[in-house]
């Protein structure tokens, strides 16, 4: 609602759904259709019109009904959906449902409440709430899109409830059942200032609402870690896989080289191409008509005496393996120092498995390594998993107050950070003494 959508007919039967993003890149939706020929005739037409363009969540199914040989399927963890039981979300029993059933009991303790079905009169309270949401520092991003879903819920279909203590709105949902017989919540806010009112919100719409439902989406948690936590909390079935699709065909050969050449995991490499990857900063050789040997830029930030500099940082420095010992890298090094210092940048840097290697390039050793602060007798602790990228960050700033030089890694950064592991089922861990982050 918020995005320049654009649709496009083919022939009648085949809708393109486009929507502008940032840097002025068209993502398409998956063609629409009824069939799997006009499928791939909706694929084809964005693959000659829109070369460089993405397509954003399709799914497993659609993958293979494409007939398309020159697309590139990308994992797309921050849009791939959570899938319920909603009769196991109506009633929460058995063990894994016990904080979530502690939760419901406190807040029944505590509050007077009821779960109304939203009429226009409740419309002021709930602006109110939403506002109030906000102020708190919830996501704003939806505020115009749910507005617009309640003044035209009846067209759309919408099953909309708001959860009240003492006149007071504190919850919003507000959700619809497909053709599929397949609830799907759009959205969903809570006011965490009242303990448990989001549990017990999820619980009296499942059971007012899906309990006939197939299956449940609560849709995708777009890369916060956080919302993943939440969504996680409540015990999926699964997680429906969702992909992205690129046309390029030097970006393909890209991902095809970094892929044959390191041991990341391919979920982590598609990661790395949907969230890092820009064709702008990467730069290669081509021998025999395909891409040979090949560096990726991103861009940091480094902190100096005080001054900010923007940091090209080399990843994923490559040559395939029959063409080595060439010279091909430091050709590539060599367009890469001269890209960037046309662009005016005065700095660059890598983080090598081997220093050594690449001395001869004209780097030199900055970073160093620092013992952790050592205690003289061992004591107990405790590890606590974390999706706070603002508690990470503010650890980060804390420890580098005294330091010349640093770079930036700010809340954002911990967000890619935390997102780019969970690829691999890497999780952050604190340690506490006594409660205390150590």
């Amino acid at each position: 609602y918020n995005r320049q959508i654009e649709i496009l007919w083919i022939k009648d039967t085949i809708a393109l759904v486009r929507s502008l993003e940032k840097e002025n890149k068209w993502i398409f939706f998956p063609p629409i259709c009824s069939s799997k020929d006009e499928f791939n005739i909706g694929l084809n037409y964005i693959r000659e019109k829109f070369p460089e363009a993405l397509v954003s969540g399709l799914s497993q199914a659609m993958i293979g009904a494409s007939q398309n040989q020159q697309c590139l399927f990308l994992y797309d963890d921050y849009y791939s959906e959570y899938i319920y039981d909603p009769n196991e979300l109506a009633d929460m029993s058995g063990g894994k449902f016990s904080r979530k059933r502690n939760l419901i009991a406190q807040f029944k303790k505590k509050y007077k409440y009821d779960l109304l079905s939203y009429e226009d009169n409740h419309f002021e309270n709930v602006i109110s709430f939403l506002k109030r949401y906000e102020e708190e520092g919830g996501a704003d991003e939806d505020f115009g899109a749910i507005v617009h879903a309640l003044k035209h819920k009846d067209e759309l279909d919408l099953l909309c409830d708001i959860l009240v203590v003492d006149d007071i709105v504190v919850g919003l949902s507000i959700g619809v059942i497909s053709v599929l017989n397949h609830g799907v919540i759009l959205f969903e806010k809570s006011d965490y200032n009242y303990i448990g009112s989001g549990t017990i919100l999820v619980q009296l719409t499942s059971a007012k609402h899906y309990r006939a439902c197939r299956v449940l989406s609560r849709q995708e948690d777009i890369g916060l870690p956080q919302l993943r936590k939440a969504k996680l909390s409540l015990n999926p079935l699964y997680k429906e896989r969702k992909y992205a699709c690129l046309f390029d065909a030097k970006t393909i050969q890209l991902y095809h080289l970094y892929l044959d050449s390191f041991d990341d995991s391919k979920n982590y490499v598609d990661f790395f191409f949907l969230h890092f990857y820009r064709l702008r900063r990467a730069f290669y050789i081509e021998r025999d008509d395909r891409i040979v040997s090949a560096l990726h830029i991103i861009m940091k930030k480094l902190v100096f005496n005080a001054q900010t500099f923007e940091l090209p940082f080399v990843v994923a420095a490559s040559t395939n393996v029959n063409y080595r010992r060439q010279g091909l890298m430091r050709e590539v090094m060599s367009k890469t120092f001269y890209a960037m210092r046309e662009k005016g940048y005065c700095l660059i840097s890598l983080y090598p498995a081997n220093p050594q290697f690449y001395l001869d390039y004209g780097f030199v050793h900055y970073a160093y390594n620092i013992s952790l602060k050592s205690y003289p007798k061992s004591f107990e602790c405790g590890l606590e998993q974390t999706n706070d990228s603002s508690l990470l960050s503010g650890m980060y700033s804390a420890c580098i107050k005294d330091y010349e030089g640093y770079v930036v890694r700010d809340e954002k950064y911990y967000t890619k950070y935390l997102n780019s592991m969970w690829q691999d089922g890497i999780v952050f861990e604190l340690i506490k003494k006594d409660k205390q982050v150590v």
